[in-house]
């Protein structure tokens, strides 16, 4: 599934990635074992780690829970990040989260929740696409799209808090698709 050089990026600026299913420490310099990243229920994302790069953890069927440890570190979520990890139930983004790529938890069928942090301004294509479990979710006032099918699929959803004034939900950029579909 995994190519051994295909996430050189992910770990590049990391002194050390933390991944836990009991206790058990991967060090940058030996992450020749990316491939078995699928193989955990719990990762724990180290405050160093600042980049969760595109399909880094796509198709993880065992993955239920995503904690980062700094919950104030600055991280981007790539593109397809957690893409079709069926049974992540639990992530709690870092309050510093920068972006959140498209499709990033597309397909997370089994997520219920989740908090937008303040830092983000854009929910791109498809992020939550699928994710048909999905009850509640709440978009900070610092958000300015809603990217096409960005919540398509979530038959499931029926709590959106937003944290701004109506005039400023008024002019979030929502895709044509957006905004007729859902």
């Amino acid at each position: 599934f995994f190519k051994k050089n295909q996430y050189f990026l992910f770990f590049f600026q990391c002194a050390y990635l933390f991944i836990f299913l009991v206790v058990i420490f991967i060090l940058c310099s030996s992450c020749s074992s990316i491939d078995s990243l699928c193989d955990y229920k719990v990762v724990y994302v180290d405050d160093t780690v600042h980049m969760i790069d595109t399909g880094a953890f796509n198709s993880c069927q065992k993955l239920k829970n995503v904690y980062f440890l700094g919950a104030n570190s600055t991280v981007d979520i790539g593109p397809s990040a957690f893409q079709n990890c069926k049974n992540l139930t639990t992530i709690k983004l870092p309050t510093e989260t920068r972006s959140i790529g498209n499709n990033a938890f597309s397909g997370c069928s089994s997520l219920t929740s989740i908090t937008i942090p303040n830092s983000v301004t854009e929910i791109g294509d498809g992020t939550f696409s699928c994710c048909s479990s999905l009850t509640s979710i709440t978009i900070p006032n610092s958000v300015t799209s809603i990217g096409e099918s960005a919540f398509y699929g979530c038959k499931s959803l029926t709590s959106v808090q937003y944290t701004g004034t109506k005039e400023q939900w008024n002019k979030i950029e929502l895709s044509d698709f957006w905004a007729k579909e859902s």
